[in-house]
């Protein structure tokens, strides 16, 4: 499938590594947080720029166009303003309706 026949890219890609982090004690915050950047970080050389925008829970704005590219965003965007012009469904990651 080509990629512009879809919002969601990377289609093609073969596995997905998803670095989920869960702890009790907030004590342990900065210890967790520090070893889930480390391995974001050690995980980059094996990947493709760009990311799944659903497993980003607090992407917004630029961060959201980077997920969809330029093109894909726009053409979302425009697709919102036609079907929720008034942004009803915005607890997510939105894609604002454009202003055509």
């Amino acid at each position: 499938m080509a990629d512009e026949a879809t919002a969601v890219s990377y289609r093609n890609a073969r596995h997905i590594a998803l670095i989920v982090g869960m702890w009790a004690n907030s004590e342990a915050d900065e210890m967790n947080l520090q070893w889930i950047r480390e391995c974001h970080a050690a995980m980059q050389p094996f990947t493709t720029t760009g990311f799944y925008v659903n497993y980003e829970a607090d992407a917004a704005g630029d961060r959201i166009k980077e997920a969809y590219g330029a093109a894909k965003f726009q053409r979302l965007a425009s697709i919102k303003a036609k079907h929720d012009p008034n942004s009803l469904f915005r607890l997510n990651q939105n894609i604002p309706p454009a202003l055509e």
